[in-house]
C-alpha cells in the first residue's frame, strides 16, 4: 500500500479524537441547553417572585438572552488567542469555562434574604457559559479538521454535529423527567441542582483528557520558523484531494495588516481581507443554528400554539425528531466525505424542503401520523451535519478560529436571541410561520451552495 494512499484512512487515534470531539460538544451542549429546558423548574426555585412584571422580562433576559451575549465575545477573543496560542489552549479554556460556570450553577444557595442577588448572580453564570460555549464550538470544530485527513472530515464533522444534539436530547429528557421521578421538596432540595453537577463534572473530566492531547499538525506547521508560502497559484489548488490536509495560501498573498495587538484592529483586518468569505459562512451558519433551534427545541411549542395535538405526542416527537436528527447527522457526515459537498448540500436541502411540506401539510390534516413525519423531519434536518466541512476550511489557517468563532457565533446569537420570540409572535398570526421560514432558510442555503461548489480554494493541502 502506498503512502499517499495509507494517509487517507481512518487509524484507531483518528477514530480516539472523532469521539472525544463529540463528547466535547455533547457536553458542551447539555450545559448550555439545561438552562432552556429547565426554565419551569426555575420559576419554582430561583424565580419564584420574578414571574410578573418588569422581573418576567428580566427572567428571560437571564436565563436566555445572556447566554447568546456572550457567545460572540467568547468566540472573537478564545478565537484570537486560539490563532496564536494555539487549539489546544483555546479548547481547554473553553471547557474550563464550561465546566467551571456550571458547577456554579449548581451551588447556588437557595435563601429569602438572597431573593434578588441570585437570579442576578445567574445571569453572570450563563453570561460566563454563553462565553465559554463561544469558544469551545468553534475550536473543537478547527481542532478535529486539523486532525484528520480531508477525506475523513465529513465523518468528523457529523459525529460533533450528532453529539451536540445528543447533548440537548439529554439536557432535554433529564429535566422533562426530573418532576416525575422527584417531589416538589427534593427538587427544590437538590434536585434542580443534579444535571447542572452531572454537566459541570463532565466537563472537567474531558479537560484531563485534553490535556494529553498534541496540537494540531496544521497550526505547528505555520508557526514553524522555516514556514513558506507555497508555490502553486491558487486557482490549481484542489480542495477535493483526499490525500492531503490543509496549508494556508491566501493568507501569505494577502497578509493581514499591522495590528499592534488592538482586537479592534485585528477584527477590521479580518473582515476587510476576507469579507467575501464569511458571507457564505454565515449563511451555513444560520442554517445550522435555524434548524437546530427550530426542530431540536421550539418545534412542539410552536406546534402547540397553531394547531391542536396532544401534548403526549409533541413530547414524544420532540424526542424522536431529535434522535432522527442524530441519525441524519451521521448519514449526511458519511456522504460528505465521499461525494461533492456543493451537491450533497443542494440534494439534502431539496429532501429537507419536502418534508418541511409534508411535515406541515399533515398537521392541517389532523397529524394522525405526526410521529413518522416527526422522524422523517429530523433525519432530514441532519443536513446540518455538511456545513461545518465547509465552514472551516472557507478561512485560512492562520485566522481559522477567528474565523470560525465570529461567523457561527454571530449567527447562533442572532437566532438564539431574535427567533424564539420572532417565531412565536408570528405563528399565533398565521400558524403555518415556521413552514415558511423554513423554507426560506433552506432556498437561501441551497443558492450559496452553488458558490461552495465553485468556491475558489482559500488554502493548499499538504501531505504528511
Amino acid at each position: 500500500m502506498s503512502n499517499t494512499h495509507s494517509i487517507t484512512l481512518l487509524n484507531s487515534y483518528h477514530i480516539y479524537l472523532i469521539v472525544l470531539s463529540g463528547l466535547i460538544a455533547g457536553v458542551g451542549f447539555f450545559d448550555f441547553t439545561l438552562f432552556i429546558y429547565m426554565s419551569d423548574i426555575f420559576d419554582q426555585t430561583l424565580f419564584m417572585n420574578w414571574l410578573d412584571g418588569w422581573r418576567y422580562y428580566a427572567k428571560i433576559v437571564i436565563l436566555f438572552l445572556a447566554g447568546y451575549i456572550g457567545m460572540p465575545l467568547g468566540g472573537f477573543f478564545i478565537g484570537r488567542y486560539g490563532d496564536i496560542h494555539g487549539r489546544k489552549s483555546a479548547l481547554s479554556i473553553s471547557l474550563i469555562g464550561v465546566g467551571i460556570f456550571t458547577l456554579i450553577a449548581s451551588i447556588i444557595p437557595l435563601t429569602k434574604q438572597l431573593d434578588t442577588i441570585i437570579p442576578l448572580l445567574l445571569g453572570l453564570i450563563r453570561f460566563g457559559q454563553g462565553i465559554a460555549l463561544g469558544g469551545l464550538i468553534p475550536t473543537i470544530w478547527a481542532f478535529i479538521s486539523e486532525h484528520l485527513p480531508t477525506k475523513h472530515l465529513g465523518v468528523g464533522c457529523g459525529l460533533i454535529m450528532a453529539g451536540s444534539l445528543l447533548g440537548s436530547l439529554l439536557a432535554f429528557v433529564f429535566s422533562a423527567n426530573l418532576e416525575n421521578a422527584l417531589t416538589y421538596d427534593q427538587i427544590m432540595l437538590f434536585g434542580w441542582r443534579l444535571p447542572f453537577l452531572i454537566g459541570g463534572s463532565l466537563a472537567c473530566f474531558l479537560l484531563l483528557l485534553v490535556r494529553n492531547l498534541p496540537e494540531t499538525p496544521i497550526f505547528e506547521q505555520i508557526h514553524t520558523p522555516n514556514y513558506q508560502q507555497p508555490k502553486h497559484p491558487i486557482s490549481s489548488i484542489n480542495l477535493d484531494d483526499p490525500t492531503h490536509q490543509e496549508m494556508d495560501i491566501l493568507l501569505n498573498r494577502h497578509p493581514l495588516e499591522p495590528t499592534n495587538g488592538k482586537a479592534l484592529s485585528f477584527l477590521y483586518s479580518i473582515t476587510k481581507k476576507y469579507a467575501t468569505y464569511f458571507l457564505p459562512a454565515f449563511i451555513l451558519s444560520w442554517q445550522i443554528f435555524s434548524l437546530f433551534i427550530i426542530i431540536a427545541i421550539l418545534l412542539p411549542q410552536l406546534i402547540n400554539i397553531g394547531f391542536v395535538i396532544k401534548e403526549y405526542y409533541l413530547h414524544i416527537g420532540a424526542i424522536i425528531s431529535m434522535f432522527f436528527m442524530i441519525l441524519g447527522s451521521l448519514f449526511y457526515g458519511f456522504l460528505t466525505d465521499r461525494f461533492n459537498v456543493g451537491k450533497i448540500i443542494i440534494m439534502g436541502s431539496i429532501f429537507l424542503l419536502l418534508q418541511v411540506m409534508l411535515f406541515f401539510g399533515h398537521l392541517k390534516s389532523g397529524g394522525e401520523f405526526i410521529l413518522v413525519f416527526f422522524a422523517l423531519l429530523g433525519f432530514a434536518s441532519g443536513i446540518i451535519a455538511s456545513s461545518p466541512v465547509v465552514i472551516v476550511r472557507i478561512f485560512p489557517a492562520k485566522i481559522r478560529l477567528s474565523g470560525v468563532a465570529l461567523t457561527i457565533n454571530t449567527a447562533f446569537a442572532l437566532m438564539g436571541s431574535l427567533l424564539p420570540f420572532f417565531l412565536n409572535y408570528t405563528t399565533f398570526s398565521w400558524r403555518l410561520t415556521p413552514a415558511l421560514y423554513l423554507t426560506f432558510v433552506i432556498l437561501v442555503t441551497i443558492f450559496i451552495s452553488f458558490h461552495i461548489y465553485y468556491l475558489p480554494n482559500t488554502e493548499t493541502d499538504m501531505q504528511r
